[in-house]
Order: C-alpha cells, then structure tokens, then sequence
C-alpha cells in the first residue's frame, strides 16, 4: 500500500503486509504514524519515521497494447509486455549517478494489410555504469511504397513492395565520469528480395535486398533528471557506422548520426508542465546505401503524420519540439501534450542545396502505467503541411 502525494505526484510512503489485505487506514493523532485494519481484524502501527519499510519493487510488469494507422500497414494492432527493472536506492553497490530503471519489452503485432511483426527491445544499466541498449526484429510481408527520392517524390508515383526483414541493432557504452558514455555501436540487417508492384509508375531501384552489416563508435551526453519522464537537463547522442565487405556486408558506406534532446520545466498551466525539444541530423556517404537505408523522416524517426519512405535521400535533418502538461493538478495521472515539428531531405545540405520543408503537427493524450515512475502510455494524432495523416500509440515519450 502507497500513501502519496497527489499534489506533487510522489510516494511519501510504502506498507507491505504480506498476504494479509488492509482494509482501513488512517493517520494517528499526532501525525507521525499511520493505524492501519486488515482483514483478520489485526490493528498495527506504522512508524513514518522508519524508512525501512519503504522499499520498492523490484520489476514492474506492464501490459501494453498496441495500436497505430500508416498508409503502409493500414491499422496496426498488437500486444507487448513491458518488464521495468529498478535500481534499488537503499543498495550501497548502486551508483547514484548509474541508478536508472532497465526496460525489456517484447512484442507482437499484426498489420491489417498482411503483415505480422516481432520485436525485443532490451534498455539495461548495470551498477558500474555499462549501458546495453539493443533490439531484434523480424517483420514477415513487409509491405512499402517506394516514392523516387529526395524532392522528386510524389505519393501520385508510388509503388508498392514487399519483402521480409530481419534486424539487430544496439550499441554498448560505459560511463566516464557523471555525464558522459562512450563505447561501440553496431548494425545487422537482413532484407529478402523485394517484390514490386508490376505497374510501378517509375524506375525500379535494385531490389536485390541483402546483407547489412555495420559497426563503429558512439559518444553520449546526458544531464536528464529523469530517465523515463525528463523535465530538465540535455541529451546527445553521437555515432558513426561503417558498413563494408570485412563484416560480409553486401553494402558499403558510412552512417553518421547527431540526435540532440533538451528538456525544460516551465512555470505554466499545471506542476510538471514540460517543454521538450529534438533535432536531428542522419547522413550517409563514402558509398551507397539501398534507398531502404537511406535517412528519412518519418512517425518512427521523428516526424509523426509522414509516410515512411516519402521523403528520402542521402542527408535528412528534422526540429521538432512538444509541449507535456496535465489536465490538473489534482490528478496528474493523465495529461496531453502538443507538438510541432519541420524537415527536410538532401543529397548535400552543403552542396547546392534547395529547401522543400515539410512540416507536421498534432496532438496527444498522456496516462501514467506506473505514476510513481512517470512511464506513460501514450496515442498521438498529426497532419502535415502536405496532406498527410497519422494515429500513433506507444508506452514511454515519444522522445
């Protein structure tokens, strides 16, 4: 049993009474202690001062459905199962500065137009700082539209393809000092042949699909107050991956990624109240890359609303920024969030470029599974300035 604050969002303190139900409590007298009644007609006094008894969980284990609409797969529907591991706060072994929650999450789901996918996406912090960050993923009948790329792209010239794709992808890292994680990034993907629409409207791209397989270094800076729910503090995340022949790569190139994130508390509407903000930059060169490798912008990268392959090309830079706040302050398990957002795609931002912007904007609802944690589940709906429409849903922030 929790005794919280509501006002300020926060446990002030935890009863375990075993197997044995409560089914009364109440504070004494002179509010130091709580009186509680269980079920076999036991009274018993707690102690508030004793910090003892107020230790938390050690795994929290959230059901989390899942449902999203994009004109690939139609409505996507599925199930996955998300394990919350918690660093124990009273163990002298944990390291203040390393004490964040691990998240393992598998799922399944199921696209209206014939797709079945599953993932495994593992989030882990040991003690000593190591950071393993890691996701599988298997899509059968993966169905996409191929548009031409960068501004000659038109969804009139859509094609339709689909092929199966297996990946693996994550990073290691470990911490130097407060802030920073350095360590090694890698890639492994998997694309069947891929099977286009016989009537395509424009010129087929090698469909022979093939082995990806890249690896290089990763540079992170984080200052977030919170893993989970950041209200403050920055993150940057830096990596370079080079795919080629001496990792059996049928592809090579280099990828260079900067994703930096800033979180800020404002002084409005309810307590908590948010603003965060996310910019992007994805590259390739030094080789070709498939046009399904290729940086995009799209719902899962950081534009919500946009088709996955609409806007493609060899350099990609996205802004997008979103307001987080509750419905009220008495309650502020539930909460909604605005948000906005712009990108462009380029052979070479610094060679010739001209801009055709694309920019997208919406809004979500917000309800804490573990309000303690801040872990909420979430459905966005966005637009974009050319016509495009998305629903999204997902556990965590969407960035």
């Amino acid at each position: 049993m929790e005794v919280r604050d509501l006002l300020e969002d926060r446990v002030l303190h935890t009863i375990r009474t075993d197997t044995v139900q409560i089914k009364k409590i109440a504070y004494t007298p002179t509010g130091k202690g709580l009186i509680s009644l269980d079920e076999r007609g036991n009274l018993a006094t707690w102690n508030l001062a004793d910090r003892s008894v107020q230790l938390r969980d050690q795994v929290d284990i959230l059901p989390s459905p899942l449902i999203a609409y994009t004109p690939e797969t139609s409505f996507l529907l599925g199930f996955g199962m998300s394990f919350v591991f918690h660093a124990q706060d009273h163990s002298a072994a944990a390291s203040p500065r390393y004490s964040r929650p691990s998240i393992i999450t598998p799922a399944v789901a199921y696209g209206f137009s014939g797709q079945i996918q599953a993932s495994v996406t593992a989030d882990h912090f040991s003690k000593g700082g190591w950071h393993f960050a890691n996701q599988i993923r298997y899509v059968n009948n993966n169905r996409s539209y191929f548009f031409g790329l960068g501004h000659h792209a038109q969804r009139s010239n859509r094609t339709i393809y689909h092929n199966n794709v297996f990946s693996l992808a994550g990073s290691v890292t470990k911490g130097i000092g407060d802030r920073f994680f350095a360590g090694v990034g890698y890639q492994i993907r998997y694309d069947s042949s891929l099977d286009f629409d016989a009537s395509a409207p424009l010129p087929i791209p090698d469909n022979n699909g093939g082995l990806l397989a890249g690896i290089g270094p990763v540079l992170q800076f984080d200052t977030r107050n919170d893993l989970l729910f950041p209200t403050k503090g920055y993150y940057v995340d830096l990596s370079f991956t080079r795919f080629g022949s001496w990792l059996k790569s049928d592809y090579g190139f280099s990828d260079v990624r900067i994703d930096y994130r800033g979180f800020h508390a404002l002084p409005i509407l309810t307590t908590g109240t948010t603003l965060a903000v996310q910019a992007l930059y994805h590259g390739t060169m030094d080789g070709e890359a498939p046009f399904y490798q290729l940086p995009y912008l799209s719902a899962d990268r950081i534009l919500r609303g946009v088709w996955r392959n609409l806007y493609i090309d060899r350099q990609a830079v996205a802004l997008q920024a979103e307001l987080r706040s509750n419905f009220s302050n008495i309650d502020p398990r539930y909460g909604y969030v605005l948000f906005a957002g712009a990108g462009d795609v380029a052979p070479n931002f610094f060679k010739g470029y001209t801009p055709d912007i694309v920019g997208v904007f919406g809004m979500g609802y917000r309800q804490q599974v573990i309000p303690k944690r801040k872990l909420q589940s979430r459905i966005d709906v966005s637009y974009t300035t050319k016509g495009d429409f998305g629903i999204f849903g997902g556990l965590g922030l969407s960035f």
